[in-house]
């Protein structure tokens, strides 16, 4: 039986069979879960009526503690896939749920997150159109946000303004119904697209000011790692040399697979680093 590795040290080892297999065993636990309290309910109505009721209120706790346990278990799965900045292995990862998920919801938020990798290694194109095919009204907000990062990576590599005014206004029009711990997030975005629009306008000020909101406002090293490439523009457009190429060391030293590792290389060679 293939086990998810919970330790990050020991996760590159866990390969995107192993995930889906894990996923698959939570599933199966909340459908095996699902027919034990039907047959228990079933036999006390039948076999001793009385005690129906209090038997009800048990299964019904037993079944809410373990859909709450197999939700806490796989957000842990999740956290650790994220803290290894490794976007190709996360999208093989990914397209593997994708095999065995039914659920429209489910499925639209694995495509969603596998786009936003594609992003990540340089195909903001493909990545773009892959996240076009997902309504947002089959995700909640945090796989939104990642769509309308996958925008902001489109726009910035077009230079298209307009494209990037109305990323900006569909997360401006998430703020009024998103919950508080989805704020930060949110946030982020913004000063994402807002750092975008200053690069492609040359105002380094301003770029390197939502940069610095960026990085406060990081949630993962994915964010971290965006944050700081737009570190590293904005200072090259202000002349700051030393600061430009500390971001972009950070960016090949922590980048993994990144598309931006190669790049930050290629900038720092230019400085003569």
């Amino acid at each position: 039986m293939a086990v998810i590795n919970t330790d990050t040290s020991k996760f590159a080892s866990t390969s995107a069979e192993d995930v889906a297999s894990y996923r698959g065993q939570l599933t199966n636990r909340m459908r095996f879960g699902a027919i034990l309290a039907v047959t228990v309910l079933g036999v006390a109505a039948i076999v001793a009526p009385p005690i129906l009721i209090p038997c009800l209120f048990i299964m019904v706790g037993l079944v809410v503690y373990e859909r709450l346990s197999i939700k806490r278990n796989w957000a842990d799965v999740m956290q650790i896939l994220t803290q290894d900045c490794d976007p190709q292995k996360l999208r093989q990862v990914m397209l593997a749920l994708l095999e065995s998920t039914e659920k429209d919801t489910e499925r639209a938020r694995l495509k969603l997150h596998a786009a936003e990798c594609l992003s990540l290694l340089g195909d903001t194109d493909g990545a773009f159109d892959e996240a076009q095919e997902i309504d947002f009204m089959y995700v909640h907000t945090p796989e939104q946000i990642s769509k309308l990062k996958v925008w902001t990576d489109a726009a910035g590599a077009r230079g298209d303004a307009e494209l990037l005014s109305q990323e900006r206004g569909l997360i401006e029009a998430m703020r009024p119904a998103a919950k508080k711990d989805e704020l930060p997030q949110i946030e982020y975005a913004l000063a994402e697209a807002d750092a975008v629009a200053a690069l492609m306008a040359g105002d380094g000020a301003a770029a390197k000011a939502q940069a610095d909101a960026m990085v406060s406002r990081s949630s993962t090293p994915y964010d971290y790692l965006r944050a700081q490439a737009v570190q590293a523009k904005a200072s090259a457009l202000l002349g700051d040399e030393a600061a430009a190429a500390e971001a972009l060391r950070y960016i090949v030293e922590h980048g993994g697979t990144c598309a931006m590792v190669e790049e930050a290389r290629t900038r720092l060679k230019r400085l003569g680093i």
